[in-house]
């Protein structure tokens, strides 16, 4: 059976991972780039895979922790070897040759192989606070996924619904299903996808993502669920500082330059506050259904809330209507909590003036 050990710079051996199958195996090139390890040799027929006839090229992928990233067999009806290796962000370079005829001539090959998607450990999280794992994510809410070739290199950022009036699953090249339930997807680029935790999952504190580009699929990752798990948007995109508020417009932001007042209603977005009454199914789009209340805390005083629920035309996006609190002090960094269910959103800040 191949064998692939890591050792540090002094020669200590860090892991090892053996694997092939009961026939002869072996591997003969290794190449690394920033996110892992490419093994490539010939073998059998590797778990999970085909053989094509007598002996099969491979390549499999591990990270630096020695977790399998994925594999890929493949060859002609006879004997194939894989010999080198090289790899760079985005694909490995493999070297070797097909063996083509039964009288022994043989052609050698280079193939450029794309890597599968890989969502990385612990990758998916809210796409408002960004609260690392193993904070959960809520079913129905905007979950952010972060891996490598996550979509065939296009970069997305907005969204549509399909003819059924829901939101689309597939995206630059990619799909998304979790528990085997395809996911709505709101944007794309290769380290980073937005998608839609399914509804049908509520109840569950774990389920399993995969994504598939190109016909190659991830390497399954555990997702952590609970039904309420809040998170505010902020202007940063990382789930600090400021907040994502609207003035009572209905379109203007809340900042520095145009801070609230007191006595105002501001429309604060969010996303996590849990299920929607009337229920609404993955995708599908609010009429202004309502979720359960929260707590909202604006410089330590309880804000009146006028609605809280899923904002109308939008699939995941909550929106809580508050007024700020009369006597709100001035300044461009007051502190807003929000808490649903004894659970706590990021804090974020709002900008308040007289």
């Amino acid at each position: 059976m191949p064998l692939s050990p890591k050792y540090d710079l002094d020669g200590a051996p860090q892991w090892t991972r053996v694997f092939g199958t009961t026939s002869e195996d072996a591997a003969f090139g290794v190449t690394v780039n920033s996110t892992g390890v490419s093994v490539v040799g010939r073998t059998d027929a590797l778990p999970g895979q085909t053989n094509l006839g007598g002996y099969d090229a491979f390549v499999r992928r591990y990270d630096f922790n020695g977790t399998e990233t994925g594999t890929l067999q493949f060859g002609t009806n006879s004997t194939d070897y894989a010999y080198g290796a090289a790899s760079d962000s985005s694909a490995v370079y493999v070297c070797g040759y097909f063996l083509i005829s039964s009288q022994g001539a043989s052609d050698a090959f280079v193939l450029k192989l794309p890597f599968p998607p890989d969502v990385f450990v612990g990758g998916v999280v809210n796409n408002a606070s960004f609260a690392p794992s193993p904070v959960p994510v809520a079913p129905g809410s905007i979950a952010a996924v972060f891996g490598t070739n996550l979509d065939d290199g296009s970069v997305i950022t907005s969204s549509s619904f399909g003819p059924d009036g829901k939101l689309i699953t597939t995206m630059g090249g990619a799909s998304v299903t979790i528990d085997n339930i395809p996911a709505p997807m709101f944007a794309a680029n290769s380290g980073q996808l937005s998608v839609q935790i399914p509804v049908e999952l509520a109840g569950r504190t774990t389920a399993t993502i995969r994504v598939t580009v190109g016909g190659q699929t991830s390497v399954p990752r555990a997702v952590s669920l609970a039904d309420i798990a809040p998170g505010i948007f902020t202007v940063n995109q990382q789930g600090t500082g400021a907040g994502i508020f609207i003035h009572q417009d209905g379109i203007t932001p809340v900042s520095a330059a145009n801070p609230a007042h007191p006595g105002e209603i501001v429309i604060l977005y969010a996303t996590g506050l849990g299920p929607a009454t009337p229920p609404l199914g993955t995708g599908s789009p609010s009429t202004g259904n309502v979720t359960g209340t929260p707590i909202v805390m604006v410089d330590g005083v309880s804000a009146v809330l006028n609605f809280s629920g899923v904002a109308p035309g939008f699939v995941g996006l909550n929106q809580v209507n508050l007024h700020i609190p009369p006597g709100t002090r001035t300044a461009s960094n007051i502190p807003v909590t929000l808490t649903l269910g004894g659970k706590d959103a990021n804090p974020v800040t709002i900008a308040v003036a007289p």
